[in-house]
């Protein structure tokens, strides 16, 4: 039983989303099967890891119904509901997260009833969240588009005309969503070298370029964000590729939540790095600086947390361009931010290499007695220090 897809969605659940499942659970709108909640409530009991042995298939049936034998295929059944219960659990709970999405379904219910002045008031509080929201990504578009035809649907019902440059603010807005997608595809295409798709659909890209270099004030921020990353990708040495990227970025960053603006970032440092690869020394001060202000400004770090091949490459250009002093705060700041179970080598072994390139052979020699040579996650050549 530990294993079931019922426990294993249990053991992600916070303990608010536990306790509100719980309550869900336990609320007659979804839930009228008594015995259901009481099976639910028997492996609770055993959170969060969910591993006691009164969790294994007989001892639960039996803890649940004491009066019963045990019956295999009712057990079944019931995990099964108890599985359908958490997927709806995690509609709702998303649902409750992303309020323009509930506004946009209560948009829709009022709607289909006819009842025009509830319709208008969502809508004002619609446009009202609209108006808060900081993030600016395609969502963003999207979910401005279904309001604003909404209004539209609305007007139709009515008999009413619908002004042509809401129309057209409308079809702009779903061309802004449409762009971000696109591109985002395409330049992960591009990244991973799959050239075959740009090579096939070669016409409506050169459009998709045209259409943009031409009309640059009709996209929103956030297209000429991706716009440019594919021009770097595309064709890397046409003239300000990099300049037109970092420029957005500078910008245009805040506009999209925390973890795509690490992957917007992650483009201007991979152009970087190529640059740097290919023996380019102008750009080595450049990627050190955008792994400086990544880290700094916390847009490489999630959850606390650096990975591992940033960790390495920061530490790599800080050494290459002999910022000495920098890198060795840098690593004793942030070898802390690294999975615990590689901290201490990722320290020893980046201070090694820190003394070896001082020529401080005993501090070195001190630094290595510390490194567990078969760590997996530092590609240690030891042998060549």
């Amino acid at each position: 039983m530990h294993k079931n897809k019922f426990i294993d969605l249990l053991k992600t659940f916070s303990a608010k989303e536990l306790r509100l499942f719980t309550d869900m659970v336990d609320s007659p709108f979804f839930n009228k099967d008594k015995e259901l909640t009481q099976l639910f409530l028997n492996i609770k009991k055993f959170a969060p890891s969910y591993t006691n042995k009164k969790l294994e298939r007989k001892a639960l049936y039996k803890l649940t119904f004491p009066q019963k034998e045990y019956n295999e295929k009712e057990l079944g059944y019931l995990m099964s509901d108890l599985m359908r219960l958490g997927e709806q659990f995690l509609g709702q709970f998303e649902l409750l997260n992303n309020p323009l999405i509930f506004e946009e379904q209560k948009l829709s219910a009022f709607s289909k009833k006819g009842l025009v002045k509830h319709h208008n008031a969502v809508l004002k509080d619609a446009d009202k969240l609209l108006a808060k929201r900081k993030f600016k990504n395609s969502d963003y578009y999207l979910n401005e588009f279904k309001i604003k035809t909404s209004s539209q649907a609305d007007a139709q019902r009515k008999s009413e005309t619908y002004p042509s440059i809401k129309i057209s603010e409308s079809i702009d807005l779903l061309d802004n969503f449409y762009l971000v997608n696109k591109l985002k595809l395409i330049n992960q295409l591009l990244l991973r070298k799959k050239t075959d798709f740009v090579k096939n659909n070669l016409i409506s890209i050169q459009r998709l370029v045209h259409d943009v270099e031409q009309n640059k004030s009709k996209f929103s921020p956030t297209v000429l964000t991706y716009y440019y990353i594919f021009i770097s990708l595309a064709k890397p040495n046409s003239e300000n590729a990099y300049e037109n990227l970092k420029e957005a970025i500078e910008t245009k960053l805040k506009l999209l939540p925390a973890e795509e603006a690490s992957e917007v970032y992650m483009y201007a440092i991979n152009y970087a790095l190529k640059k740097v690869n290919k023996g380019d020394k102008d750009f080595q001060k450049e990627l050190f600086q955008l792994y400086k202000n990544g880290i700094e400004k916390e847009i490489l770090i999630s959850n606390n947390q650096i990975s591992v091949s940033t960790f390495k490459n920061m530490v790599s250009i800080a050494l290459r361009i002999k910022n000495y002093d920098w890198v060795e705060g840098f690593i004793i700041h942030y070898k802390d931010f690294l999975p615990e179970a590689i901290q201490e080598n990722a320290y020893s072994y980046s201070m090694a290499i820190l003394y070896y390139q001082q020529n401080m052979i005993n501090e070195t020699s001190k630094a290595l007695k510390d490194i567990d040579k078969y760590d997996e996650y530092f590609d240690l050549n030891i042998g060549q220090l």
